[in-house]
């Protein structure tokens, strides 16, 4: 999923379609409940399909891989490192 937040224009077109959202919900609640119940799932269902339909596709690692030891350091050299900095 694209984060909407990544430019200011676009976290305004969120914010706007997020009042939008909510001014429908309202003014369809203050109407009849159950039809306000029923446009929040309308408009809730279309907005997960919106997010999933983009097709971002999923971040993938590169080919090389990091060294990383199996074992921690000991605690010898902890300690001469510690006395090598002067703390």
């Amino acid at each position: 999923m694209r984060n909407p937040f990544r430019t200011e224009e676009s976290a305004f077109r969120f914010l706007l379609a997020t009042i939008g959202f909510f001014a429908l919900v309202v003014l369809a609640s203050w109407l009849s409940p159950w039809l306000g119940l029923a446009v929040f799932a309308t408009l809730a269902g279309l907005g997960v399909v919106a997010l999933r339909s983009r097709g971002v596709a999923a971040p993938t690692l590169g080919g090389a891989r990091a060294e990383v030891a199996d074992t921690p350091p000991s605690a010898d050299a902890a300690a001469e490192e510690s006395e090598r900095r002067g703390s």
